[in-house]
């Protein structure tokens, strides 16, 4: 279990540190706040990870995270407006299989080492979709903590999948507090109901907003019907600039961020694909 999130992991920690095994975890103040946000079956809600009380330069971040429940999915994670420095690479291994997502800040090898030090902020964004059919209740996110033994020594080596920070030589691990996320599902449609009349009437792809944008803009998208759907976003010559979703997602209402910051100045097209059919909007990044 959890194959994939132990081997990322190890990868984001052997860059981060010099030597993962000489790593040495030291008392630390801050916390990992993920939000409590309530939303509605067949709605996209975006969850943010927050940082509070830190009082250190943090070079690096390793945040493994769980969703267990099986009407939610998670659609993509952004780092727009967050406290990842510009010279430092985000991403996130999403595991729809275990449901589990690795957050991960690794800093590019510079000197000085970029860090960041603001005492609070928003390290990512997650974008959630809800399942139309999801019950009311709570689906709660919760944070990975596993000690696995790598070596049986004498002495013992451990790998921890947990939530840490890395300080600029990769000698310190910082251990944050967590406090969890929920998402409060209500209003819940019942077996008698139909859910028709509360969904699009077709399939809709709206202007992104705002246009012109920078560096970031919201794409909306309506499916009347689950559907496996591609939005994918062009430059004037016709090649792909990035991918941003490309799997089945529920009937509803959905909204995916497309993040320009590493793009040129310029005109750019999104295109939704369903089945054999596709929309097209033009947008304009300008820097």
């Amino acid at each position: 279990m959890l194959r994939l999130i132990k081997l990322i992991s190890v990868v984001v920690v052997s860059i981060l540190a010099a030597s993962a095994a000489m790593a040495i975890p030291v008392s630390y103040s801050g916390v990992v706040i993920c939000d409590s946000v309530e939303a509605s079956p067949g709605s996209q809600i975006v969850m943010n990870v927050r940082l509070t009380n830190n009082d250190q330069a943090i070079s690096g971040i390793e945040i493994p995270l769980k969703y267990s429940n099986p009407y939610l999915t998670i659609d993509s994670v952004s780092f727009v407006g967050t406290l990842k420095p510009a010279e430092t690479s985000g991403g996130a291994q999403i595991n729809e299989t275990e449901r589990t997502v690795l957050i991960y800040y690794i800093p590019s090898i510079q000197t000085p080492i970029p860090t960041f030090s603001a005492p609070s902020g928003i390290l990512a964004k997650i974008y959630f979709s809800i399942d139309p059919v999801a019950p009311e209740g709570h689906l709660p996110i919760d944070s990975i903590n596993i000690d696995s033994i790598i070596s049986s020594g004498p002495p013992e080596v451990h790998h921890w999948i947990r939530i840490r920070f890395s300080n600029t030589l990769g000698t310190y691990f910082y251990l944050p507090a967590w406090v969890p996320g929920d998402i409060l599902v209500s209003g819940s449609l019942s077996a008698d109901d139909n859910p028709e009349p509360g969904l699009p009437g077709d399939f809709q792809l709206s202007q992104n907003y705002p246009n012109p944008f920078n560096p970031s803009t919201i794409i909306e998208f309506a499916l009347p019907q689950s559907s496996q759907v591609k939005l994918a976003v062009f430059n004037v010559l016709g090649q792909t600039v990035t991918v941003l979703t490309d799997r089945q997602m529920p009937a509803g209402v959905h909204r995916v961020e497309f993040d320009g910051t590493d793009q040129p100045s310029g005109i750019y097209f999104y295109r939704l694909s369903y089945g054999k059919e596709s929309l097209t909007r033009k947008m304009i990044l300008v820097k």
